[in-house]
């Protein structure tokens, strides 16, 4: 159907998907929805009339990174190929939280193990009582990405500052609490950011212990311990440890010091910060090991089922309702899982016979160490 003609829907299950430069998904019509925020207008890449599918694709990060040359990292049959395990479909940009959440559940009904689990950005500014407190009861340990608006200082809590998804000192230097969003904003090179970042490091809230039941976690201040990272006047114990330590400027205040200054360690309940905090720090190397593998599997398998079975097209679902298609989809998947599988297994060397073909090494891995939010900006200028 056209999207500015007088025909109506043929299938009322489904809606329009509109795309546009920010991947927003309104479940309105697309000629209503040019409006952007700031008062400018942004015209849709995109729009169709259809439905969505919601994909949970497996993945491993147990691999070694780039550089390693271990045999666990050169052995091919422990590269396991990324399969769709559970799927739900509904409305384009109808609730995309609830109905990811529907498919873990499904899942663990199954008695899928849990671990690692990477969303894009539409999932981690959902509401928590809607995807975030659901996934960590589920028993996953979800790994996140921010938009430019999330970055910087996302929360506070007895005077700890929540910034990029972990908690730091509150006297974090100014200059480290916006870098990622400077070099978004190409106020710092490359170089600058990644300098910043390593030293920021030292200023996050350490865990104590692991999280109990309930999921409360115990966080030791920077300064406090046997082994601090930062040189604090207000602990004096760090103080003369180590010349190499960052020390810490105090800005007398009239209300005093802050509650994680005047004590030890902190605890921190599992709804403080859940929308954003992580366990990985933002931006450095164990965050884009596990954050990129994950993420690039959901899309390698996007772009797979789309080139060999044609999932996107509506001609090879011809019945109409949300029930057929999904059943239909199933197949689609399943034939798609079954393609990956016998592609893997001619890989490997199975009854003393060589494997019939090579492991497919097209893309050459990168260093994570050398990952910067926007690519590498090499004609921008350090700032001064």
């Amino acid at each position: 159907m056209s999207a500015t003609g007088p025909d109506t829907a043929t299938d009322p299950d489904a809606a329009w998907y509109v795309r546009e430069g920010n991947h927003r998904d309104p479940a309105t019509a697309p000629q209503a929805c040019n409006t952007h925020s700031g008062g400018k207008t942004r015209k849709a890449k995109r729009y169709l009339f259809g439905f969505e599918a919601t994909l949970v694709v497996t993945g491993d990060t147990s691999a070694a990174p780039p550089g390693s040359t271990s045999a666990a990292a050169r052995d091919h049959s422990q590269h396991l190929p990324a399969l769709v395990l559970a799927f739900t479909v509904h409305k384009p940009g109808h609730d995309p939280a609830g109905n990811a959440i529907t498919a873990l559940r499904d899942m663990r009904r199954r008695n899928y193990p849990t671990g690692w689990l990477a969303a894009d950005r539409a999932y981690n500014a959902a509401l928590p009582e809607n995807f975030h407190i659901p996934v960590r009861d589920l028993g996953y340990r979800p790994i996140w990405d921010y938009r430019i608006d999330q970055l910087g200082i996302q929360g506070t809590h007895a005077g700890a500052l929540l910034i990029d998804g972990t908690w730091y000192c509150p006297h974090l230097p100014e200059t480290l609490t916006t870098t990622t969003a400077d070099l978004l904003n190409k106020k710092i090179d490359r170089n600058t950011w990644r300098a910043r970042i390593d030293a920021r490091a030292s200023y996050r809230l350490r865990p104590k212990a692991a999280p109990d039941h309930r999921g409360a976690r115990r966080m030791l201040c920077p300064a406090a311990g046997t082994h601090p990272t930062v040189a604090c006047p207000v602990k004096h114990r760090s103080l003369g440890r180590d010349p190499r330590l960052p020390l810490i400027d105090i800005t007398p205040t009239p209300t005093g010091h802050p509650e994680i200054c005047r004590r030890e360690s902190l605890t921190f309940t599992r709804d403080i910060g859940i929308r954003h905090w992580q366990e990985l720090d933002h931006g450095l190397a164990p965050w884009v090991h596990h954050y990129f593998r994950l993420r690039n599997r959901v899309e390698h398998f996007n772009g797979y089922a789309k080139d060999h079975e044609a999932i996107e097209r509506s001609r090879t679902r011809r019945i109409r309702g949300i029930a057929a298609q999904s059943l239909l989809l199933a197949f689609q998947i399943a034939h798609a899982n079954h393609r990956k599988l016998a592609s893997w297994l001619d890989t490997l060397q199975t009854n003393n016979q060589p494997a019939r073909r090579r492991p497919s090494n097209r893309h050459k891995l990168k260093n994570p160490r050398r990952w910067t939010p926007n690519g590498y900006l090499p004609d921008t200028t350090p700032e001064t």
